[in-house]
This record gives C-alpha cells, sequence and structure tokens, in this order.
C-alpha cells in the first residue's frame, strides 16, 4: 500500500528470495537475510533504505489463500479509512494538542 506495490507480486518475490536469496518487486528489493527450515526472514528495501523486515513462515508462502486472509484483517481496512478520510475536515474535528493543521475559516 504504502510503496504501491500488489500485494500478490510481494508474495511471489517473497517466494523467490525464499528459494534464490534476492528478489525484486517494482522499486523494492526482498533479500532473504536468515533461513531456517520453517521460516526466514527477510529484508525489504527500496533504493537501498530499508522499508521493513520480517520473519515469515514456509507455511504461510505455501498458502495461497493467505493474502485473501490479510486483506480481511483490521490493518489495511485502517490505512484505507485513513486515506478515505483526508480532506476537507469541520473544527468540531479537531483535538486539543493536534499539530500540523492548516485552519481556513469564513466569517459570517
Amino acid at each position: 500500500m504504502k510503496y504501491e506495490v500488489e500485494p500478490d507480486k510481494l508474495l511471489y518475490a517473497l517466494i523467490s528470495s525464499w528459494e534464490n536469496g534476492n528478489a525484486t518487486c517494482g522499486k523494492l528489493s526482498v533479500e532473504r537475510r536468515i533461513k531456517t527450515r520453517n521460516t526466514a526472514i527477510f529484508l525489504i528495501t527500496k533504493d537501498s533504505k530499508v522499508a521493513a523486515q520480517l520473519k515469515i513462515s514456509k507455511n504461510f508462502l505455501e498458502q495461497t489463500d493467505s493474502l485473501k486472509r490479510f486483506r480481511n484483517t483490521a490493518l489495511p481496512r485502517r490505512f484505507l479509512k485513513r486515506k478515505a478520510s483526508e480532506g476537507p475536515v469541520h473544527i468540531e474535528d479537531l483535538k486539543r494538542g493536534m499539530k500540523h493543521v492548516s485552519l481556513k475559516a469564513k466569517v459570517l
């Protein structure tokens, strides 16, 4: 979502990296750092900057519906809700302590 990568392509890059050690997915580079019998740690970078490091089980990569189940979790829903809520807001939506707020007002 953040790096505009299709989840299916990222999954295939992770599988390829599991087998070969390295893979690319768009502008992202996937490197397998540590591999055990059942898990591996992957480093995902973009332009030599770390985007993520994660531990994934072999079982997760072997399941074809693992991404479909992930899409139903709260993380993508929170991201989509946040993207949908961007735009004009009302003064009543402001809270004490908020930073980086631009305010336009019309005096009636």
